[in-house]
């Protein structure tokens, strides 16, 4: 184990160095040159397994981050704890794979808190970015906490991947107990986009997240934690707030935009979570729109299940479009299953083949019928079954409606 590699220079001793908050040990001033060179060095020898502690806070904001681990050939291994503290102005270089780290794989980023600065970047190549990693496979990140804003304008073919945590998760990833306040927003002309919350595409676990912040993309798949949930994607024990707009060919959803699938044994799971989220996609005449209050689209064998919808609004218009409060279309004659929604949530569809609301109930597009006084009352819940002993739980200094027994 690596520790206090920062604090082997005299400048990050709070009794040496006057710029440097005696209380909280967050630097008022930039974090001196040498000792976030050493910071990196130290992460860049990190071998497979090791561990890193970090013992103080880090402003960075004087210099542009070259991301740790640059490639799947060239991933971060190691244990990463950020033992409380919080990297402040984090501003990382434009490359592929970009965050504070690039890729990571097998690696472990827990406890720590990041607050990027205004990222905008334009003619980008970057394919994955996210505050803490572009690409993270295999990887655990628990008790993460990020803020800030991402925007990102890319003209390379390609798919970008942008997410407030992870640009992209991928085998056992596992983001738990973390949040984002990230707003990001990415404009994509030789390709399609993935933007989340919590991460831009999901083939991992995210559970007991919550994300909330402005997102906007243009032909995108784009939702309040994962833009895509698929291919064995889970996203559970979680919720997420803010806004949601999308243009031209776009999935948009307050928990995801697609949950997607490739098999009976692949698919996109979403259970026990809520949204508040507003949504609002447009697109031209001929181009197809999926709106929804939990997924813009669902695909055959992926589930949507012990959920409930009550955003703020939701609004499509000016294409082939499909809304729903639940979801926008469920690809399937299954996957949907006890899910209700706010009976008054607010909607708006204009030039669309649905514009009225669908059929209502518990398995459809729609979800059950509930009043706002009904969505107030642990019976409406009890009665479908639902887990308050161990999920949910009733409130109301947080919310009138349910939250999540973690909050």
């Amino acid at each position: 184990m690596i520790s206090g590699i920062a604090c082997s220079n005299p400048a990050a001793d709070p009794d040496l160095n006057p710029d440097l908050n005696p209380d909280t040990g967050e630097q008022n001033n930039p974090t001196p040159i040498e000792v976030v060179e050493e910071f990196r060095a130290a992460l860049d020898a990190l071998g497979a397994g090791e561990e890193y502690v970090l013992d103080r806070n880090l402003n960075l904001s004087a210099i542009e981050w070259e991301p740790i681990g640059t490639d799947e050939n060239n991933a971060f291994q190691g244990i990463f704890n950020g033992n409380g503290h919080t990297i402040k102005g984090l501003n990382p270089a434009d490359r592929r794979y970009t965050g504070l780290f690039g890729y990571t794989d097998g690696a472990t980023i827990k406890d720590l808190t990041i607050d990027m600065q205004d990222f905008s970047v334009t003619n980008s190549n970057i394919s994955n970015i996210g505050a803490v990693v572009g690409f993270a496979k295999n990887t655990l990140i628990e008790n993460v906490h990020v803020s800030g804003k991402i925007s990102v304008n890319k003209t390379a073919l390609g798919d970008l991947g942008a997410g407030g945590i992870a640009g992209w998760t991928l085998g056992t990833t596992r983001i738990v107990n973390s949040s984002s306040r990230i707003s990001i927003e990415a404009i994509h002309t030789n390709g399609s986009s993935q933007i989340g919350g919590i991460a831009g595409g999901n083939r991992g676990s995210i559970e007991n997240c919550y994300a909330a912040g402005v997102h906007k993309g243009q032909q995108t798949t784009i939702g309040g934690i994962a833009g895509d949930n698929g291919f064995g994607g889970r996203i559970e024990n979680c919720y997420a707030a803010g806004s949601i707009s999308g243009t031209n060919n776009s999935m948009a959803g307050g928990i995801t935009g697609w949950n997607s699938s490739f098999s009976s044994t692949s698919f996109g799971f979403i259970q026990n979570c809520y949204s508040t989220v507003s949504v609002k996609v447009a697109a031209e005449v001929g181009l197809e729109v999926y709106v929804g209050g939990i997924a813009g689209r669902n695909n055959p064998n992926a589930i949507i299940k012990n959920c409930v919808a009550i955003n703020d609004s939701l609004e499509a218009s000016f294409s082939s479009l499909y809304l729903g409060r639940i979801t926008g279309q469920n690809w399937n004659s299954t996957g949907l299953d006890n899910n209700i929604a706010l009976q008054n949530l607010p909607i708006t569809v204009s030039n669309g083949p649905n514009s009225t609301p669908g059929t209502v109930g518990l398995n459809t597009e729609y979800g059950a019928d509930k009043t706002a006084l009904e969505l107030q009352s642990r019976s409406a819940y009890d009665n479908l079954g639902w887990n308050f002993t161990a999920v949910w739980k009733m409130d109301p200094k947080k919310s009138p409606y349910p939250v999540l027994r973690w909050q």
